[in-house]
């Protein structure tokens, strides 16, 4: 290969690379909004929720007015937390996450999931940011669902939380789980209402839909 195609092939690569950078920061710094509809006979009356999840720490206008003006036009009957509302760094600042929260507390009921489990989990990498975030959501007035659950009697709903053991919270790859698991950390949900879950692992939930 010549000098002058050599050239050509790093100048090429270069606004690839130059392109690729681009577009991942835009993506990080942008949030989608998806409209979900589902209809369940068990579902009383119609209902609105917005579900947040994966902000780590963005703030999308000042002081996230973007974000919350968007939730606004929703209008929605509650908020669902699935989790990465913060990003897990020892000694992080919590101050992004718990405005937001903040500021949605004082209009929607919030039913917030688990998907932070991991800072209590792994103290030898978040130090005590699990305590500092846990304390801050108590005072917000918004409490964990814990492998525990809510029902909204009028609605037909019931919100379950949960945190399942270290073992199924590897990154990579998928530990067998028991049957019986499941149920010994949450129960039998009630047939007669509609259940949603918010749960870290996903993948494990489907195959125990029964539980």
């Amino acid at each position: 290969m010549g000098a002058k195609n050599l050239d050509v092939v790093i100048t090429v690569i270069a606004v690839i690379l130059v392109v690729l950078v681009w577009i991942m920061l835009y993506d990080s710094n942008r949030f989608v909004v998806r409209h979900y509809f589902l209809r369940d006979q068990r579902i009383k009356k119609p209902v609105k929720a917005v579900v947040l999840a994966d902000l780590h720490n963005k703030r999308y206008g000042k002081e996230n007015e973007r974000l919350l003006q968007a939730i606004d036009e929703i209008r929605p009957d509650m908020i669902l937390i699935a989790g990465d509302i913060l990003t897990a760094k020892p000694k992080a600042s919590l101050e992004t996450a718990v405005d937001l929260l903040t500021k949605l507390a004082g209009k929607y009921p919030i039913y917030y999931g688990n998907h932070e489990h991991r800072l209590k989990l792994y103290p030898e990498n978040y130090g005590d940011m699990a305590e500092r975030y846990e304390e801050a959501l108590q005072k917000i007035g918004i409490r964990r669902l814990v492998n525990e659950h809510t029902v909204l009697e009028e609605s037909g709903i019931c919100i379950y939380g949960s945190e399942i053991d270290k073992l199924y919270y590897k990154r990579f790859g998928i530990q067998p789980m028991d049957p019986e698991y499941l149920k010994s950390l949450l129960g039998q949900p009630s047939a007669e209402k509609y259940t949603i879950l918010i749960a870290h692992n996903p993948d494990y939930f489907p195959k125990y839909a029964d539980w």
